[in-house]
């Protein structure tokens, strides 16, 4: 049976009060809110708690406000080192309250709701989550890490959802342009640390801290990055042209619409094809196929029928071409067992309010809507 709103804030509020315990400069003004179906936040700090609680309208309207925002642009959940809610300065987290999605089981819901928090969590704690110029992919893999991490802990390294995380956020760089979240490769290596070492009973400080040692060791640098989204543009085009935001895409996706499948398997078949000789791209459009098995379910049944899908299939079968060596990024294979140390609180500096034109760091909408 899922679980109520009032049981999965109280678990959020949980999971928020360890982490502001284990990290209480980072979270000094902790918020989390759940939007759009709740008034009152499920975690607040006790710095601001007092003043949040003399302005609920205000908290009311900051809820609006972000439900708004998160519904525009298909984001699962955000995180901002200050933001101001009711006119206090706050380390905000904001979680969709009921997140769209295919689901292999009842019990993985709660599990991507979870990762979801953690991954926000993530960005506040690891060193290199938040702030301090770094680069967004590195932010966005330091939180996938601990976010992974936290998954082994919470339910051990064997689940389905997070064997296939890794390759469902692909869709974020074939989909969406988007490849800041294309953290497959540190989620991947965050299960094999798992598999390497017990990591089940490690304190958050020491998570934080591999979660960063991770992040550092796979994040995709920046010529591999732009490599890939440039390639898969011609996808993201075609589903804004026929299909929509980010949202609409993922409600088709969701729905199992077998005209967004069409489109969105022939226009990812056709960059990789194109770029068949590029291991990086190829492996891309190949994670993303295989992450979810309703893509690879698509294109099996219509091969019967239909001789495009029936040339992807062996196609896919062969893999890239290794006549033209790709450009290759740093190597992640035979990695070495990591070794934990206390993460460096980071610098608190005097919070500012947001341009209303510089949206908040948030989390990326088709790694966690999918």
């Amino acid at each position: 049976m899922r679980k109520s709103l009032t049981s999965r804030a109280q678990e959020f509020n949980r999971t928020s009060a360890a982490a502001y315990a284990a990290f209480p400069l980072q979270l000094e003004r902790l918020t989390v809110l759940l939007v759009p179906t709740s008034d009152t936040p499920v975690y607040v700090a006790p710095a601001v708690a007092e003043k949040l609680s003399q302005n609920i309208a205000g908290v009311k309207k900051a809820v609006t406000d972000l439900s708004d925002l998160m519904q525009k642009h298909g984001w699962a959940g955000l995180a901002n080192k200050c933001e101001y809610v009711a006119g206090t300065p706050v380390n905000l987290i904001a979680l969709k309250g009921n997140l769209p999605g295919i689901f292999y089981k009842s019990c993985t819901k709660e599990m991507r709701e979870l990762f979801v928090l953690d991954h926000e969590l993530g960005h506040h704690v690891t060193e290199k989550g938040i702030g301090g110029g770094y680069s967004s992919e590195m932010k966005e893999s330091s939180a996938d890490a601990y976010a992974a991490l936290r998954h082994v802990q919470r339910f051990g390294k064997d689940t389905l959802f997070i064997k296939k995380r890794g390759n469902i956020m692909a869709a974020n760089i074939v989909l969406h342009a988007d490849a800041a979240h294309y953290t497959t490769d540190t989620i991947h290596r965050a299960l094999q640390v798992a598999e390497e070492q017990d990591v089940s009973r490690l304190p958050l400080e020491e998570t934080a801290a591999l979660a960063g040692k991770i992040a550092d060791e796979t994040c995709l640098n920046a010529g591999t990055a732009i490599k890939v989204r440039n390639a898969y543009l011609p996808v993201n085009r075609a589903c804004r042209k026929h299909i929509g935001g980010v949202s609409e895409v993922v409600d088709k996706i969701v729905a199992r619409d077998s005209t967004a499948y069409d489109l969105i398997c022939r226009e990812t078949i056709a960059v990789m094809r194109a770029h068949v000789s590029d291991a990086d791209i190829f492996e891309a459009g190949s994670r993303f196929l295989t992450g979810h098995s309703s893509w690879m379910k698509f294109v099996k049944k219509h091969a019967k029928t239909d001789s495009f899908y029936k040339d992807a299939l062996d196609f896919l079968k062969k893999g890239p071409s290794a006549s033209v060596p790709a450009p290759q990024a740093p190597s992640v294979s035979q990695p070495q067992a990591l070794s934990v140390s206390q993460p460096q609180a980071p610098s608190v500096s005097q919070p500012q309010a947001l341009s209303a034109s510089l949206p908040p760091r948030r989390q990326g909408p088709a790694g966690n809507g999918l």
